[in-house]
């Protein structure tokens, strides 16, 4: 409920709420190098680790455009320019409370 909050609302105690569940995400499954919510524009609103990619936009991603339709999305491994390594990126909608 504190990452979909951040969506909601887009305040700034949410968003600092939802990037510490998400920093949590990426400490626990170690595998992981970052954590995103995008909002439906593809921005970044909230990043787990590196917060100087909040507003970065993925809207051209093909992965973003799956998700965005509902499906759950996993890619290739490929170059993430934003993180400067190559990742598989696993997506999945937010879904409820609109």
């Amino acid at each position: 409920d504190g990452v979909k909050k951040a969506l909601i609302d887009q305040g700034k105690e949410s968003a600092q709420t939802a990037a510490s569940i998400l920093k949590n995400l990426v400490k626990t499954y170690v595998v992981y190098l970052e954590s995103f919510l995008i909002d439906a524009s593809g921005n970044v609103i909230v990043a787990g680790i590196n917060s100087h990619l909040v507003g970065t936009n993925f809207s051209n991603a093909s992965w973003f455009k799956n998700t965005l339709s509902g499906q759950v999305t996993v890619t290739d491994v490929e170059h993430w320019y934003p993180l400067e390594a190559y990742a598989v990126a696993y997506c999945a909608p937010v879904l409820g409370d609109t």
